[in-house]
């Protein structure tokens, strides 16, 4: 759903940190709670808090019809010491 699904892309500074193959997509509405006893194997990777709270952050505007805030996802595809210079 556009606006509240969102994209990790395989350039994405974080990505390495999901434990993902490809660029993603995040079914925000599709996210459910699964006890870890029901997985097979290890689990292999994780969202890292900065970008799981801003996934919060667009989920609560969403149900509260209120219109996604501004930050940008195309910055995570620039380094942090580009975006000062």
């Amino acid at each position: 759903m556009q606006g509240v699904d969102k994209i990790i892309h395989d350039t994405d500074l974080d990505f390495s940190q999901t434990g993902l193959k490809s660029t993603s997509l995040i079914r925000v509405l599709r996210i459910a709670v699964v006890s870890a006893d029901l997985f097979r194997g290890a689990i292999l990777g994780a969202l890292p808090e900065q970008r799981l709270t801003r996934i919060r952050t667009y989920l609560a505007q969403w149900i509260s019809g209120l219109p996604p805030n501004s930050v940008s996802e195309k910055k995570e595809l620039i380094p942090p010491k580009l975006l000062h210079e």
